[in-house]
């Protein structure tokens, strides 16, 4: 019995370096812990037999801890010793047969994985607004289950099952997988990646999603003061400037998250076609005035000389992940039970008309199209000087004694 040499604290902290594709860790007696460049950990038992070296994926961490993990792995130890070989396996090709052509394109066949589609897709989305937030839903809920399968080799109904199961919860982000995950395998057959798509006949899992009570993402007047008067009081953390600039703005977190310092200019921040959801397709810039409050979270960051003005590591941006922990806490510290960042444009969009802002100004100043058909064509005027007014507006309005009953 070789040492076993991983710990849990080992397994928790492991992370790929950037340069590489993915990471092996080894145990003992077989056991591997592959860690992949998005963050995504799979045990592996390898072994041999026959004189073939084989592969068995036995579950994705945190879901299998190291405990269990090698619990699986002396079972399947167990079965050898017994003569049974019941895994499904991914054979590794000896490089000496006679025909190492055909060899290799069976090689490949068998190595095409579901994740392998998940990445090409994801290949084809460098520079789209939309990137980072199919990232997020297929390596968080899809990957993790069926990252090593062979991409041919997952049913339809099984699809339809793991869908319906993410329905119950969060019925929009199976309708978002249900999307991603049939474009996925679309393009890699296009792409000459794989020439079977099991899921063609995939249906929407979640219909009633569309059905939104958006009432239930607009924060009270008690909420709102108790978040700002919260976060004004304390010593406030990266990801409490990144709520109060959305809050200050009306932009998308995305959008905050990924803020650059030149995209600023004096009070004005532009957003190029690229930097906003929709600009891709329409070719439009989106120019945000910056009140008072927004300038003064600015002010705080200008000497951290980084390209974007909320850093996270390794010269990124702030990730979504970090404010989404960072709001977990604000819900359980501040006892605001239903809020997520995208809550304040909710918030921003509801108070605003309510202290009789101009709706057109509103959909303006959180980043929608207004003008479209023949006015969107000949109009080029910006609303600069009237979503400045506005948000100068909401501004003193939340900060002054309108905010309290």
């Amino acid at each position: 019995m070789s040492k076993e040499k991983l710990t849990e604290k080992h397994v928790k902290k492991a992370f790929c370096p950037p340069s590489s594709a993915c990471l092996d860790l080894y145990d003992g007696n077989g056991l591997a812990l592959r860690v992949s460049r998005n963050g995504v950990k799979i045990w592996r038992y390898r072994y041999e037999s026959d004189g073939t070296k084989k592969t068995l994926t036995l579950g994705s961490y945190p879901e299998l801890n190291l405990r269990e993990a090698r619990k699986q792995r002396d079972k399947a130890l167990i079965l050898r010793k017994a003569g049974i070989d019941h895994s499904p396996v991914q054979k590794v090709f000896p490089v000496s047969v006679p025909d190492r052509e055909s060899s290799k394109e069976a090689s490949l066949k068998i190595s095409v994985t579901f994740k392998d589609v998940v990445d090409e897709y994801v290949k084809t989305l460098d520079n789209k607004p939309s990137k980072d937030e199919v990232n997020r839903a297929l390596y968080k809920d899809l990957v993790p289950v069926w990252g090593m399968r062979p991409s041919e080799s997952i049913s339809l109904r099984e699809c339809v099952l793991l869908l319906d199961s993410i329905a119950k919860r969060a019925p929009v982000l199976a309708n978002l997988l249900y999307a991603y995950v049939k474009r996925a395998y679309v393009v890699s057959i296009q792409r000459g990646l794989i020439t079977v798509n099991p899921l063609a006949n995939l249906q929407k899992p979640a219909p009633k999603a569309e059905i939104r009570n958006n009432g239930n993402k607009v924060l009270t007047h008690t909420q709102l003061r108790t978040l700002v008067q919260s976060i004004r009081e304390q010593p406030s953390s990266i990801m409490d400037d990144v709520l109060m600039m959305i809050l200050w703005t009306g932009a998308r977190p995305s959008e905050v998250l990924k803020m650059q310092w030149k995209q600023i200019e004096g009070d004005q921040w532009t957003l190029g076609p690229n930097e906003h959801k929709g600009g891709y397709h329409s070719s439009r810039h989106i120019v945000r005035p910056l009140n008072d409050a927004a300038k003064k979270i600015l002010n705080k960051y200008k000497e951290l000389n980084s390209q974007y003005v909320f850093p996270g590591k390794y010269e990124k941006p702030s990730s979504h992940i970090r404010l989404s922990r960072h709001v977990r806490d604000i819900r359980k510290c501040y006892g605001i039970k239903v809020f997520t960042p995208n809550h304040l444009r909710h918030t921003i969009s509801t108070r605003m008309r309510e202290i009789g802002i101009r709706p057109d100004i509103v959909e303006r100043i959180i980043g929608h199209h207004v003008d479209t058909g023949i006015v969107g064509v000949y109009s080029s005027y910006n609303w600069f000087p009237e979503m400045k007014e506005a948000l100068i507006r909401w501004e003193l309005w939340i900060q002054g004694n309108e905010l309290c009953h």
